[in-house]
């Protein structure tokens, strides 16, 4: 199993809190496409608090949210995931969507492996 972040930063004609709403409006859309039911394995969003992150400018950390949400796709290989992502449904239906709240130029990408060292 690979996992695939994308790192999204919202348009920059919408306020957060119109990013956040289609953002998770967008989990539902894409949970209904059967090219997403047939080839993931789990999707989740990372929903960024700004507000969460102050504390942590004011003590000095750098680049704190840079991005205004992140999602993770787990899927059995990249292949699969190019697959899934140019699905006609997906282009259709989940690209145009996204294009609504996402600025499709910001977006960043890193795939790898989840490896937990650590839980309680």
């Amino acid at each position: 199993m690979v996992r695939f972040s994308f790192f999204i930063k919202r348009r920059p004609d919408i306020t957060f809190e119109q990013f956040d709403e289609r953002w998770t409006n967008f989990a539902k859309i894409v949970q209904s496409l059967r090219c997403v039911q047939e080839h993931s394995i789990s999707y989740t969003q990372f929903h960024i608090k700004p507000d969460l992150g102050a504390p942590l400018v004011a003590a000095g950390f750098p680049n704190v949210n840079v991005f205004d949400g992140i999602a993770h796709i787990d899927v059995e290989s990249a292949d699969v995931l190019i697959k899934l992502m140019q699905d006609e449904e997906y282009l259709r239906v989940a690209n145009v969507n996204e294009q609504t709240f996402a600025d499709m130029t910001a977006i960043h990408t890193n795939i790898g492996v989840e490896e937990v060292h650590f839980q309680t």
